[in-house]
């Protein structure tokens, strides 16, 4: 769609998106932002609550460090783990979790995107491990299976 387009919000042409939601009834998750990023590369994770509010904003225009962050539901009671960047407290149990990284029109800055989105990506608490995760994005990407459409 041309940036012209006003008739309703739309996803941008030349970024890639990412789309997660957490369950924070009786669990926090983990929520990891890029460290190795390109200077001048935008990034950011969006994350809503259950009626859309944007409560959190992570990201290069935010200067957000990269890391591991602790997501958690109203209610919860703790301590950030040890090596977490902070914890994002939520006003609902459910949360949307939106990431995206620029893409222009070349080769070499999709890939750029798909680099940096790879290490972005959320997971149980309890799955935490020491150091950071890649998320499997090309691989994803490459076998992806979606349902057929309406028939």
């Amino acid at each position: 769609m041309s940036p012209a387009q006003r008739w309703v919000v739309s996803p941008n042409n030349d970024t890639i998106y990412g789309v997660g939601f957490a369950d924070l009834t009786r669990n926090a998750v983990v929520v990891q932002a890029p460290t190795d990023v390109p200077a001048g590369h935008y990034w950011t994770v969006q994350i809503v609550d259950v009626l859309t509010d944007v409560v959190h904003q992570l990201g290069s225009a935010a200067g957000t460090p990269g890391g591991k962050f602790l997501l958690v539901g109203p209610t919860w009671e703790g301590n950030e783990p040890a090596g977490f960047v902070g914890v994002l407290r939520m006003p609902t149990n459910v949360a949307g979790v939106i990431p995206r990284s620029f893409s222009a029109h070349s080769d070499e800055s999709k890939l750029q995107a798909r680099v940096v989105l790879d290490q972005i990506g959320m997971y149980p608490l309890g799955e935490d491990r020491p150091g950071r995760r890649s998320f499997g994005y090309e691989a994803d990407a490459a076998t992806a299976v979606f349902p057929p459409g309406p028939g």
